[in-house]
């Protein structure tokens, strides 16, 4: 089978989830015997900043060893020249399988208007109506730039519905798009296909299943023995969205009864020099902020818990990454695919109130009972081991052959 991943960026690790999964994914097919190329349909200046990317990381575009061929379409061209150029490609390829890595309009648009004959899915990497019922914590969070965002911003705050009305707007018409356009829209969790039939109950459900996304480090039973009392959070820092601020309040409670524990945020974003200059109001001293490290899978080592208290997520790579480096993964319940990376209470430990004070109960309960976090360290490890790539490759190889079947090929 010969695949084409469509997605509006070049597909690296440097990326964000997204490029990281595509890129796991993409090598598995290979093993598996699979043709594999990505197109990008971006402009020049997007590609110019991806360049600027890998630069700042000792890096060159153009000899950077993408794992499958990287081509490039111009997104500002006509949409009827992206469609053709992008045919092209596929057929220069010989391409049996479409999978558009965003619900994004232009992809969207691009799978749309494709020929007949292709197997098309479009995937969504996030939450469907992602924290629709959070919207007024992610508005607080939202560092606000211009004078009408500002505006907005205010309005929301004060009147939550009329930012759930916006979204659902510009989601609703995404959905009904990708579902008419596609062969599948594919989500992360069943517990999504769940969420987004409550959304939208009339959508085709035939043609709406799910993927988990795959686990992208080996599994690690031995690192068990040589933890330290540290516990990280790793993410970009993104405050609307991370909410970093909720685990940097717990930590203050923390450092009350656990002067022997450190805790280092890992990752760097927009809202960095925000939340080291809130640390340092709080009077923090045992919590430091590392930065971005290529190298994230030290710090899983070191770790013995890894937070999330994100208000959405699609997977949440760095639990199952934390797991599969035996870190107890311990997590806001804002987004339904939680339930199927880790069991409550046997291989994690899920935050039912999302509140700072709940955290550090579970925090403070781990770090006074060596004997349950190894049998959750341990059970965290096993549990992983279900997110491995080949067995997420099957599920996508049984994608295709259902769909040729419909088709009667």
């Amino acid at each position: 089978m010969n695949i084409a991943f469509l997605w509006n960026w070049p597909v690296n690790e440097f990326t964000g989830g997204v490029g990281v999964v595509t890129k796991v994914l993409a090598k598995e097919m290979q093993n598996r015997g699979h043709q594999v190329i990505f197109i990008a349909p971006v402009t020049q200046e997007e590609k110019s900043r991806n360049a600027r990317l890998l630069e700042s990381l000792g890096m060159n575009q153009d000899t950077y060893p993408y794992v499958a061929p990287q081509y490039y379409v111009d997104a500002s061209m006509e949409l009827e020249l992206v469609v053709t150029e992008t045919t092209e490609i596929l057929e220069q390829n010989k391409i049996d399988m479409v999978i558009a890595q965003d619900l994004d309009p232009l992809e969207i648009d691009i799978v749309s208007k494709l020929p007949d004959g292709y197997v098309k899915i479009i995937t969504k990497h996030n939450q469907p109506f992602e924290a629709y019922e959070y919207t007024r914590n992610v508005f607080k969070g939202y560092q606000a730039k211009s004078l009408s965002r500002k505006i907005w911003k205010q309005i929301v705050l004060a009147c939550p519905c009329l930012g759930q009305m916006r979204q659902k707007q510009l989601n609703e018409k995404l959905y009904k798009k990708a579902t008419s356009s596609a062969d599948r829209l594919c989500l992360l969790s069943s517990g999504f296909v769940t969420r987004l039939l409550r959304f939208m109950p009339d959508l085709d459900q035939r043609k709406i299943c799910y993927v988990n996304n795959p686990n992208t480090f080996s599994t690690n039973v031995e690192v068990v023995h040589h933890k330290e009392n540290l516990v990280i959070i790793v993410c970009r820092l993104v405050e609307s969205m991370k909410n970093v601020t909720d685990f940097m309040k717990a930590w203050k409670m923390v450092e009350q009864y656990h002067p022997d524990w450190k805790a280092e945020v890992v990752g760097d974003g927009i809202d960095m020099q925000m939340l080291k200059e809130q640390s340092q109001r709080m009077n923090l001293h045992s919590l430091s902020f590392v930065g971005y490290h290529s190298d994230v899978e030290s710090y899983y080592k070191r770790a013995k818990m890894v937070c999330v208290t994100s208000w959405y997520e699609g997977w949440g790579m760095t639990i199952t990454e934390g797991m599969a480096n035996g870190c107890v993964p311990i997590v806001y319940n804002t987004y339904e695919a939680i339930k199927d990376i880790f069991d409550d209470e046997v291989s994690g430990l899920i935050i039912k109130s999302c509140k700072p004070y709940e955290l550090f109960e579970k925090l403070n309960r781990l770090m006074n009972d060596s004997t349950q976090w190894n049998l959750l360290s341990n059970n965290a490890i096993e549990k992983v081991k279900q997110f491995s790539p080949d067995k997420i490759v099957e599920n996508w190889e049984q994608f295709y052959q259902e769909i040729m079947e419909e088709k009667h090929v």
